[in-house]
């Protein structure tokens, strides 16, 4: 959770620092176009990879392939499409970045994989949580006055 906090707190006031160095350069109109074009741009962006990518689903799923990746992808574009509309620089770097489909399909791979070795990780925690629990349980002595049947 204080990740989190710390993410929230640290991204915004980086993004603010970038904009304010930004603007010194090419002035505070320059800066504010800056951020209306990338809006614009990452918004059109984020439609046609996001189109691209149902389009990616739609094909899987008539061949009969789980389109479990694309569907990582196309959260990864969501999330690029939300990051571009923020205002900031880092932001749109890595909503841009997003929107390149060979790195998202990289992201994509990565995160997948961590998600599956995290649930892997919690089930095999809850097996062997479960396995010490019957273990308790065969240790006592049997209490036949229970009208709990456990199965």
């Amino acid at each position: 959770m204080s990740r989190l906090l710390l993410l929230f707190i640290t991204v915004p006031l980086v993004e603010m620092l970038m904009l304010i160095w930004v603007s010194k350069f090419i002035g505070l109109g320059g800066t504010l176009l800056l951020v209306v074009f990338t809006g614009v741009i990452g918004a059109s962006l984020a439609r046609m990879q996001g189109l691209e990518v149902l389009r990616e689903i739609q094909n899987n799923m008539t061949k009969g392939v789980t389109p479990a990746l694309t569907l990582v992808e196309g959260l990864l574009v969501l999330i690029g499409g939300i990051v571009l509309l923020t205002p900031g620089i880092l932001t749109d770097a890595i909503g841009f970045s997003l929107m390149v489909p060979q790195v998202r399909k990289r992201a994509a791979k990565l995160l997948s994989n961590k998600l599956k070795s995290h649930l892997q990780s919690g089930f095999q925690a809850q097996f062997h949580s479960q396995s010490s629990t019957d273990s308790y349980r065969s240790s006592r002595k049997p209490d036949n006055s229970d009208d709990v049947i456990d199965v």
